[in-house]
């Protein structure tokens, strides 16, 4: 019976511990880019399935969820918020190699976002 209640004492102990390390984190840098000219370079950690946000001053917004694919590459999925358009495109990613976004805005700035996967 000593057993018994040990075993159950181990498995409410361990079980926590294996949920929470199963949300992977994953990082990401970002160049976004307005008329060729670079505007900044955020890095961001976001967990598997979760969401992130970076807001671009009087463009608009990127949201972001990434999910892990495999051990060699990860797909995100982008809700672009830019006032007049609302795309959602998806990139799967590798490491190494980035993957990229452009758009041309209502008042014909041109726009693009390079995204890669930091391992």
């Amino acid at each position: 019976m000593k057993l018994a209640g040990l075993f159950v004492l181990a498995v409410l102990l361990f079980a926590p511990v294996s949920v929470a390390g199963a949300q992977t984190s994953l990082r990401f840098r970002f160049e976004i880019y307005r008329n060729g000219k670079l505007l900044g370079t955020p890095e961001l950690a976001v967990a598997a399935g979760g969401n992130g946000h970076i807001a671009i001053d009087g463009t608009g917004d990127i949201a972001f969820t990434p999910a892990a694919r495999d051990s060699e590459s990860v797909s995100v999925g982008f809700d672009l918020d830019l006032g007049d358009k609302h795309p959602r495109p998806q990139l799967t990613l590798r490491a190494n190699e980035p993957g990229s976004l452009s758009w041309t805005s209502s008042d014909r700035d041109a726009f693009k976002v390079t995204v890669s996967w930091i391992r």
